[in-house]
């Protein structure tokens, strides 16, 4: 008797089993398990362990942490990091949204940058953001992962 991987569909380690070296199973390849666990994939020659998911998305930041995330992350430069902490200056990559957008609509995304204590990831300035080319939802996700670390 030995440890082998059960493999199924698209290489994917189902079940871990003894068996002698004669047992097979219809449908199944049995791999000398090694160190494999439920859930490798076997490519063949090896077993691969999957890609974590990716953490979770926070949904707030504070205002400290966006901006540091934002400059962190090359979307704005250290000057315009330091403008928006000391004096709530919006950055020239949220000035281009903002200023593209419907005037009343404008007026409530400054009045937001400049009075936030916490930047919501819900927030449609991000959608804006998105829309406008400038990042992708993966990557103001990435941000605001960032951001929560800082």
């Amino acid at each position: 008797m030995s440890r082998k991987a059960v493999i199924g569909a698209a290489g994917l380690v189902e079940n871990i089993i003894d068996a002698g070296d004669v047992f097979t199973l219809p449908g199944k390849t049995l791999v000398p398990a090694l160190a494999a666990s439920p859930g490798d994939t076997w490519d063949g020659s090896q077993f691969v362990k999957p890609t974590p998911p990716p953490a979770p998305v926070p949904q707030v930041v504070t205002r400290r942490q966006l901006i540091l995330g934002l400059y962190a992350g090359g979307y704005i430069t250290a000057q315009e990091a330091e403008a928006a902490a000391m004096t709530g200056a919006v950055p020239a990559i949220l000035a281009q949204v903002i200023d593209a957008m419907p005037t009343s609509a404008a007026g409530a995304a400054r009045v937001t940058w400049a009075s936030m204590s916490v930047a919501e990831r819900g927030n449609p300035l991000w959608g804006a953001v998105i829309t406008a080319g400038l990042a992708t939802s993966a990557q103001i996700d990435d941000l605001f992962r960032a951001a929560a670390g800082l």
